[in-house]
Parts: structure tokens; C-alpha cells; sequence
């Protein structure tokens, strides 16, 4: 099947899913293509193509570039790839990458030493990369950072078993640490995904400099026929903690696998997905949040 094709076929049928967020604050589209195998960071970053929910690699660096500046501490606590850092080292940013798993610490390891032998014509920013659990930052971190650009871990509540039986086929049992987040059901008794991420959330607000931003890219998910809208959801808690909403993106999606085409051809009802969104938020501390850039949206 073309999934591009049919994909298509899909979007003209199918109500797109529109998050409640909207209803708070407009959201400007951005829209790049699906990155293959990292896009241009590839020969830092090919050992982690198993990884099941890779960043488009086009959106980082918008934001990188938008929200940052060079000499800046970038922090991604549930790192996965490590992506985000290594696109922040290469822009001359120096940055943090945090995961729980050891195989993503260990791939987040071999892109940290890929990028220091790397040889630029720009400055490059350092990059350490923290085998640790995202929910401890304060203890895990020894000085403050200036953004934190995110994307919260999706458990199997949100993606059934696929991301669990990708890795598996590649011989990478995930998640292999009982503590992992993707590990804690989405609602029930004791530490639930809601509650893990508030810990996150508040260690993100605290670890934070005054004024700092919190970027989080939250996808919304389908579960029982119907879309649960985790981008409001994350925002609650964002705002539960202490953040403000200053901007909203939703990032047109391009492609889909094989069985999502095929669940919306057997259950047309369900609104598509068709955005991830972006939710740039400040550190609602009383001090004036960061300038931004007033750089347009920079398609590719």
C-alpha cells in the first residue's frame, strides 16, 4: 500500500482532530516534511532508527533556532535519541539529555562522542548525557537551565503494544527499567502516567532560571474509538505547576503506518490526527519570560 497515497485519500474523508488548547490560544501550523533516518543529522544519530517515536528533526531545529541562543543550556529529560541535544550542540547551545532507559542512554552516549569529533566551522556546544529518571531532576542536575525543549514519554496506554514490539524485533526489550513511565497505566491506584508527569512538570519548573521556557512537543492519541487529547491534557498539568501559555504550533503530520491507515478505513468516525503540538510556555515566577524571536515560520 502507498501510505503516502493513502494517506491522502484519508485527509480529504476524515475530520481532522482539533485539540481544546485552540480553544485557549490560536495555533500556527508549521509544516515540514517526515524526516527519514534523522534528515542531516543522520551520521550523528543512525544507530537510534529503532527508536519508535523519533522527533521530526526539522522541528527541533526551528525551535532551537527560534527560542535559543548560542552559549545557552538546553535540558530534555526524557531524552530518547538524545536528537534534541545533539541539534542544540551543533547550533553552539550546550546541553543536557536525561533517560531512564540504558540502550537510549547508550545511544545518546555514542551521539555525544559522534558530535565532539565532529569537526564545524561554528563553535559547538557541549553535550552530557545523564542516565537518570526524569522525575528526580533537582537531584539530578547541580545548576539551573535555560529552556527545556520535550516530548513526554507515550506508554503503551497511548500506542497499544507497537512501540514495545518495534524494539523488540531489533532485539531491544522495551521498557526495560520497571520504573519507566511508559510502564504506569494512563488512570487507576497509585503512580499513574498523570501523576509521574506532574513530578516531571514540577522538577521541569524548578530546575528552570527565572523567566526560563518549557517547550513540550505532545501528540494526542486514539483510545477505545476515541481521541484523547493528551497536548490539553499536558497542558493542565503545565499550568497545574506554575507555567504560562505564551504560543501555540501544531505540526502537520505527513505520514502514518500502515495499520493507523487501516484503523481509520475500518472506523471513518474517529477524527484523523493529523497535528502534534507545540506548547511554548514561561516559568510563571514574576519575571519577565526570555525574549523570543520574532522569526517567522521557516518551512522546508
Amino acid at each position: 500500500m502507498n501510505i503516502r497515497l493513502a494517506m491522502t485519500n484519508l485527509n480529504s474523508n476524515l475530520r481532522e482532530f482539533r485539540s481544546e488548547l485552540e480553544n485557549l490560544m490560536e495555533a500556527e501550523e508549521l509544516d515540514y516534511p517526515a524526516v527519514p533516518v534523522f534528515g542531516p543529522y543522520r551520521p550523528y544519530l543512525k544507530h537510534a532508527i529503532a527508536h519508535p517515536a523519533k522527533a521530526n528533526i526539522y522541528l527541533i531545529e526551528f525551535l532551537v533556532r527560534n527560542y535559543t541562543s548560542p552559549g545557552d543550556l538546553i535540558l530534555d529529560p526524557t531524552a530518547g535519541t538524545g536528537s534534541t541535544c545533539v541539534v542544540s550542540a551543533l547550533h553552539g547551545r550546550d546541553a543536557i539529555c536525561i533517560d531512564i532507559e540504558p540502550k537510549f542512554y547508550e545511544w545518546m552516549e555514542k551521539a555525544r562522542e559522534k558530535v565532539e569529533k565532529a569537526k564545524t566551522l561554528a563553535p559547538k556546544g557541549r553535550m552530557i548525557t545523564i542516565l537518570g529518571d526524569a522525575r528526580k531532576l533537582t537531584e539530578l542536575l547541580k545548576s539551573k537551565t535555560d529552556i527545556i525543549i520535550t516530548s513526554p514519554p507515550y506508554g503503551i496506554f497511548s500506542h497499544g503494544e507497537y512501540p514495545t514490539k518495534r524494539l523488540a524485533e531489533v532485539g531491544i526489550k522495551y521498557p526495560s527499567n520497571p520504573g519507566n513511565i511508559d510502564n504506569r497505566p494512563y488512570e487507576g491506584e497509585g503512580e499513574t502516567y498523570i501523576t509521574a508527569m506532574i513530578r516531571v512538570y514540577s522538577g521541569m519548573f524548578k530546575v528552570l532560571k527565572p523567566g526560563g521556557l518549557a517547550i513540550v512537543i505532545v501528540k494526542p492519541f486514539i483510545r477505545n474509538k476515541k481521541v484523547v487529547d493528551l497536548p490539553y491534557i499536558t497542558w493542565r498539568l503545565l499550568d497545574n505547576v506554575g507555567f504560562k501559555l505564551i504560543k501555540l504550533y501544531k505540526l502537520r503530520l505527513h505520514i502514518m503506518n500502515f495499520w493507523r491507515v487501516l484503523y481509520y478505513k475500518k472506523f471513518p468516525d474517529v477524527p484523523l490526527i493529523a497535528h502534534e503540538y507545540v506548547i511554548v510556555c514561561a516559568k510563571n515566577d514574576g519575571v519577565e519570560a526570555r525574549s523570543i524571536s520574532p522569526n517567522t515560520v521557516q518551512n522546508k
